[in-house]
Parts: C-alpha cells; sequence; structure tokens
C-alpha cells in the first residue's frame, strides 16, 4: 500500500493522495469495530483444534456483514455520503474485515507461504488501482473505496480455498470465542482509531491538501514497520507453540533502534538534499517524516510486547496500553494544542510513548508473575 501512496502522491498530488488516505482510514477503521479481535480468536481456537474450517469461515462471513452494516450506517449518517460511495464503502469494509478473518484462519490451518500470499496480494492489487487512477489523471472517493473492496476480496478468496491441514470439526461456544475477541479486539481497534482521528482532524484544521501531506508520512513511517507487521502473526504462533523462545525486549530494542537510526538519517538528508523535492508539494515532509518515524520506533517495541502478552495469555495488557494511546492522541487532536502538521505528529509521538510505557508497565509485572 505503501507504493500505491508514493505514485499517489508524486502525480496525482497530496489532495488526490488525501482522498485515498482517509478511505483507507476509514476502512480500518470501520473493519477494525466489526472484527473487534475475531481474527486472534479464529487463529487460536483453529490453532488449538477446537474449531473446524467451516465454522471458522462461517464466523469470517459474519464478520463481513457486520462491517458492511457498520460501513453504510457511518457513511450515511456521519458523512452525508450519497447511495453510491455508502455502498462503495460498505463493500470495502466487508471485504477487508472477511479478509484480515481468513488471514487468522489460513494461518493456523495452512502454510506460512499461503498466508504471505494471502496478505501481500491486495498491496499488489492496489498498486496497480493507483497506476490507473494516475494514467486516468485522478481518484474519487467511489473508485478508491471499489478498489479496497475488489483488492481484499481477491486476497480472501485465495485464502477461502486453502484448507490446509485436517482440523477436528469442533465449535466451541460462541461465548469463549467473543469472550476471546473482544479481549484482544480492543487492542486491534487502537492504531485505527487514533488513525481515524488524526485524519480527520487534521483535515479539519489543515485542509486536504495537508491531510495528504500528513497521511503520506505517516504511511512512510509505518511502512517501515511492513516487515514487522508480517513477522507478528508468525510470532504471536511461535511463541504460543514454544513460549521458551519468546525474546520481545531482545527484537523490540532492536526494532526501536533501527527506527531512530532512520529517522536520524531522514533528517540529515531533508536537511542536506531537502527530501520534498522529488515530492514537489510535500514541502514538510522532511520534517514531518522524522518525528514520526520516532513514534514507529516506540511503536515497533510496543508491539513486540504486544505479541508477548497475547502469547501468555493476557491480551488486557495490549489493549489497556492502546486505549491509553487513544485517549493521548484524542486530547491532542481535539484540545487545539498540535497547530500545524509538525504539532500533530509530536501528537502521534506522544500517544505512542505512552502506549510503550503503559505496556512495559503491565508486562514487566506479567513476567515477574511468571517467574
Amino acid at each position: 500500500m505503501l507504493a500505491a501512496m508514493l505514485l499517489l502522491a508524486r502525480w496525482l498530488g497530496p489532495t488526490q493522495q488525501g482522498v485515498f488516505s482517509k478511505v483507507k482510514a476509514e476502512v480500518e477503521f470501520i473493519a477494525a469495530l466489526a472484527m473487534l479481535g475475531l481474527p486472534q480468536a479464529l487463529f487460536f481456537f483453529v490453532q488449538a483444534g477446537q474449531m473446524s474450517l467451516v465454522t471458522a469461515r462461517r464466523w469470517s462471513g459474519t464478520a463481513g456483514g457486520t462491517a458492511a452494516a457498520a460501513g453504510a450506517i457511518y457513511c450515511m449518517a456521519a458523512t452525508g455520503d450519497d447511495l453510491v460511495n455508502a455502498l462503495s464503502m460498505s463493500l470495502a469494509g466487508a471485504a477487508f474485515a472477511w479478509h484480515g478473518c481468513l488471514r487468522g484462519v489460513v494461518l493456523a490451518s495452512s502454510g506460512t507461504r499461503t498466508f504471505n500470499v494471502t496478505t501481500a496480494l491486495p498491496q499488489f492489487l492496489l498498486l496497480g488501482f493507483a497506476m490507473g487512477a494516475v494514467a486516468n489523471g485522478g481518484i474519487s472517493r467511489t473508485s478508491a473505496a471499489l478498489a479496497f473492496a475488489v483488492a481484499f476480496v481477491a486476497a480472501a478468496l485465495l485464502g477461502f480455498r486453502g484448507d490446509g491441514r485436517v482440523v477436528p470439526p469442533k465449535s466451541p461456544p460462541k461465548r469463549d470465542v467473543v469472550a476471546f475477541g473482544l479481549a484482544s479486539g480492543v487492542a486491534s481497534l487502537g492504531m485505527p482509531a487514533a488513525t481515524f482521528l488524526l485524519v480527520h482532524a487534521v483535515e479539519r484544521d489543515l485542509g486536504a491538501s495537508s491531510l495528504g501531506v500528513f497521511t503520506l508520512a505517516l504511511t512512510i513511517a509505518q511502512g517501515v514497520l511492513v516487515p514487522l507487521n508480517y513477522a507478528i502473526p508468525l510470532l504471536f504462533k511461535r511463541w504460543m507453540e514454544q513460549p521458551s523462545e519468546s525474546n520481545p525486549h531482545r527484537i523490540g530494542v532492536s526494532a526501536a533502534v533501527i527506527m531512530v537510526s532512520i529517522a536520524a538519517l531522514m533528517t540529515l538528508l531533508g536537511q542536506t538534499s531537502g527530501i520534498e523535492r522529488w515530492f514537489g508539494r510535500y514541502v514538510e515532509l522532511s520534517t514531518l517524516l522524522p518525528i514520526l518515524l520516532l513514534a514507529a520506533s516506540a511503536d515497533a517495541y510496543q508491539r513486540m510486547l504486544a505479541v508477548d502478552s497475547n502469547a501468555r495469555g493476557a491480551p488486557r495488557i495490549p489493549a489497556f496500553a492502546e486505549a491509553v494511546r487513544v485517549i493521548v492522541i484524542a486530547g491532542g487532536t481535539f484540545s487545539g494544542i498540535a497547530g500545524g502538521s509538525p504539532g500533530f505528529g509530536l501528537v502521534v509521538v506522544g500517544g505512542s510513548l505512552a502506549c510503550l510505557t503503559s505496556q512495559i508497565v503491565l508486562h514487566s509485572r506479567l513476567s515477574e508473575r511468571k517467574t
């Protein structure tokens, strides 16, 4: 998705790229509300042999249907979209949620190769959409939403076909699935909720063009974490199976150091060569990007501790930490203290540091109880 946004940013400018980024933020938030931890719950129960693939896929379809309804209600009630836009957002939210749940099922029931393809396919399809948008000379809210719908439906169908190993035809009580999902779902909702708040606050205070600049910087900063994000489900699976091999502090600190180094390098490049030259209208990028990379360094460390907490059966810890992030970012965005784009970037840093601090404190108590 980073490649698609860079392409849109370079050739269509911040306003058009901002349209794509806003749709992305809204779709992710709608889907996160609908899934509310179901991917982790489905993975856990299928991996443990307590749920059949048929049942897991049924749950995935339920999440997709819930996201479709939530997307339509949001668009019609909150944004005032017409029926066509509301329908496209509804389809996009449903596809994103269905794909997100099926990824957890694929990871538990198939090999990592199928999981990797299912995860990466939407990125390539959205890159194709970006190329078409550049050739067409622009995008709309509806076309962007439909692109998300097509990309994630295609990847979900690929995951739906992969049967993998045979799982005993058992079905845990629905209340157990919902309880597990709710516990981990609050944590999964944190980042989409924070991004949703930021996108709307930046557009409200600074305008559509500044929204494009901010979301591009945010996507680049989070894009550096893509290898780590791909590794998280695999680490979760491995640390569940072999708890003695978990080493979240070492991996987290190493990732954070790398991110800080990248931030320092980007600052140096911005001062010497001007990173914004390639992007023309993105004059604040060289200032904003290092700030958001510092936030991403805290996120890298926090995500490793969150994986270990979930593997130990304590999803309440990352849930609390992510709730702290949302509270800090909500306070910063709606209090009016942010000011310009760098100010919003500092709000993101504050949220990430607060989230990491909460995670470290609670995870240390969990480690003490385990020893």
